[in-house]
Formats: C-alpha cells, structure tokens, sequence
C-alpha cells in the first residue's frame, strides 16, 4: 500500500484517518505489524486500538501455526534388542583416617564430629579431604559427610 500522505498521531489520539487505515487494512486481513508499518506507529499501538475498537481477531493462518513436536524415540522398538544388564557399582567412600582432635584440624579437613572423644574430653573430628559444595566453595566437610548433611537438611525443608 502506498502513503497518500503522512498520519501525525498526537497527544488527542488517534486521528479519524488512521482508524479507517486500520480497519480497512485489518479487513483485508493484514498482518498487526504491516498495520503499525504503514501508520509508522509499533505493533502494539495497533494491537491495543484493535482491542479497544473491539475488531474481530484474524484467525491464525496455516503456515503460522508451529506444530508440536514429539520428544522420544518415535516409532516402533525392534523386538530385536538384547536386555543390557548393569551391576550397580559399590559407592566409593574415602580412604578411612583417624580422628583428629577439633583444634589440630587443617583447613581442608573434614569438621564432622564422629562419636569418640580424646583422652584429654575433646571432640574428635573425621578428618578426611573436604569436598565443594554445589557452588564452588569449599565444604565443610568430606562427600560422605556433606551428602549426608544436606539430604537431611533438604529433606527437613521439604517435611517440615
């Protein structure tokens, strides 16, 4: 379509020409932006005096409608295919270490504190290489310890 002239949209609204524009256009089933190009307005100027002027919506057209998609194997299996059998894998747990009194405990230790005490009555600690948490950081303790921690602590989120 061509532009006789120039359409101003002012502070007053939207001008009687630009209406007509836009129903005439929106009768010959034009798109929302090839509206707004012609007016030389954005697409939702004219979705929002489509709305308030009440017009019929345009029905989607064919080739615009994006079709879903299965996710998965489609099609049939074969029959075929032998059964895969997996023998679970024992967890692999840390080297055992002995326990270490809570102050001789080096930074990169386990702070976990196991149920025997020293002569002296102090706590004594796991002392295995600490693991990284989710984020990066250093835990506090060792993958042992720090799985068991946080599934209890989620665990006590979630129930309670």
């Amino acid at each position: 379509m061509n532009k006789p002239q120039k359409i101003i949209f002012g502070a007053t609204g939207w001008p009687p020409q630009a209406v007509e524009m836009l129903k005439k256009m929106r009768d010959e089933r034009a798109s929302l932006q090839k509206i707004a190009d012609e007016l030389g307005i954005t697409r939702s100027m004219v979705s929002g005096k489509v709305r308030r002027l009440r017009l019929p919506e345009l029905p989607a057209q064919p080739n615009l409608i994006k079709q879903k998609r299965k996710r998965g194997v489609t099609g049939p299996r074969p029959q075929s295919m032998p059964a895969i059998e997996t023998k679970p894998t024992p967890p692999v747990m840390p080297p055992p270490c002995d326990p270490v009194p809570l102050l001789k405990l080096k930074s990169y230790q386990c702070r976990s504190v196991v149920a025997e005490r020293d002569k002296d009555g102090l706590a004594m600690c796991c002392a295995r290489q600490v693991t990284m948490k989710l984020n990066g950081a250093p835990s506090a303790w060792c993958l042992e310890h720090y799985r068991s921690y946080v599934d209890l602590y989620r665990m006590e989120r979630s129930h309670g």
